[in-house]
């Protein structure tokens, strides 16, 4: 069957593009209308996949934040226009490239047309769909507004994805300097090295210490390799199986929030995290206890979880969101004082807003510090490293040349 290329005018004068399969442009110019639209070009794709999407392997890429804030930025303006919603879902299953994400809407869509409701049906998906996704939805169409609810979920989940990506692409030079150095320094110490070595041991000079200890690393390594491929795998898959224990979970990121400069970042980021998401679950109406126990499980980090589900039981006793946060002890006193304003005046979400854009500042000038901190101490380190072996190959030759001139 062709795919076509739309554009379309709604009844409230938004324009809408879109890709849909027909069996003639006669037929989907019907079609467009019966779901309130009046067409303004329709053009038959000369790629009849170019709406497939693009990973044909038999492993599904999963669903990134990227894709959902996409799906749901898309939603949302097709809601607004007034499209019903399993006409909007047919339109976003063609526009979709994401594989995994265009078989799951396959299936709500069904389920929507079966009668379910749209929340519903995405909860069959917490792959993808996770609880706080799904809540918002139930809010949104309980309350009529559910173009409203799947712009706030779209801007949250792209704050989110930001806030990751810059955190990432702070880290991925000092990370690629590190390997590049460490690849260089292991081609050093295995072939280079050892020929030297070997050269030197031939000609009978007498080593200095520098240079006896480096056939001692070298022997080390040469001996003990696979202790080296083995102990990092180990030291991995341990802490993987630690994680699935609560207590020794909670330890890992208690630990983690105390480490030098970068618990600095993660708890902050923590904190933009939380507040975002209590922000858009209050603008949702969604209610507080239902909103703290969700934040509590995608906090990112189980101390700051843990003192959220002791923030729900403090509110489920009469106490204040703001007092019951506070006697958490984990959230930093501006974060109390703002929800507290925001409990008094009744804009408990603009407030959080409000921290959440000021910490995700503090986040972008403490990654930018721990950049300009870390290239300089990676160059020196290194630089230290290669100078080492440098002396202890070099020093020998040094008092052989010595030795001959005199």
């Amino acid at each position: 069957m062709p795919l076509y290329f739309y554009r379309a005018r709604a009844s409230n004068g938004t324009i809408v593009e879109g890709r849909l399969e027909a069996g003639s442009e006669r037929i989907l110019f019907s079609k467009l209308r019966e779901e309130g639209l009046f067409p303004i070009d329709i053009r038959e794709e000369k790629s009849q996949t170019r709406g497939a999407p693009k990973d044909t392997s038999f492993f599904l890429r999963r669903v990134s934040l990227r894709d959902l804030a996409l799906f749901s930025r898309q939603f949302s303006t097709m809601i607004k226009a007034g499209i019903n919603i399993v006409a909007a879902l047919d339109v976003l299953i063609q526009q979709v490239y994401n594989r995994r994400l265009k078989l799951t809407l396959v299936m709500v869509k069904k389920d929507v047309e079966e009668g379910t409701t749209l929340a519903e049906a995405l909860s069959k998906h917490r792959d993808i769909f996770d609880d706080l996704y799904t809540s918002l939805v139930k809010a949104g169409e309980a309350s009529g507004a559910l173009d409203e609810v799947l712009e706030r979920i779209a801007f949250h989940l792209e704050r989110e994805n930001s806030l990751i990506q810059r955190v990432k692409t702070a880290m991925r030079y000092p990370i690629f300097v590190l390997s590049m150095a460490i690849g260089v320094i292991i081609l050093l110490l295995t072939f280079i090295v050892p020929r030297f070595i070997m050269i030197l041991e031939g000609i009978g000079v007498p080593l200095p210490t520098p240079t006896l200890l480096l056939i001692y690393i070298v022997s080390w390594i040469e001996n003990n390799y696979y202790q080296l491929l083995i102990i990092p795998l180990l030291v991995w898959l341990s802490l993987k199986l630690l994680r699935r224990s609560e207590n020794a979970s909670y330890l890992m990121d208690k630990i983690k929030l105390r480490l030098p400069i970068v618990g600095h970042i993660l708890y902050r980021v923590a904190i933009v995290r939380v507040s975002r998401t209590l922000a858009t679950l209050s603008s949702a109406a969604v209610p507080v206890l239902d909103s703290l126990e969700m934040v509590s499980n995608v906090a990112g980090n189980k101390v700051i979880g843990r003192a959220l589900k002791l923030a729900k039981n403090g509110v489920q006793e009469g106490r204040s969101l703001a007092e019951s946060i506070l006697v958490s002890g984990v959230f930093p006193p501006m974060v109390t004082q703002m929800i507290a304003v925001g409990e008094e005046t009744g804009k408990i979400d603009e407030m959080l807003h409000k921290v959440a854009d000021f910490f995700d500042e503090e986040v972008d000038n403490a990654i930018k510090g721990l950049s300009s901190m870390i290239e300089p101490v990676l160059v020196l380190f290194l630089g230290g490293i290669v100078g080492f072996i440098a002396i202890s190959v070099f020093l020998p030759l040094f008092q052989l040349i010595g030795g001959l001139a005199k």
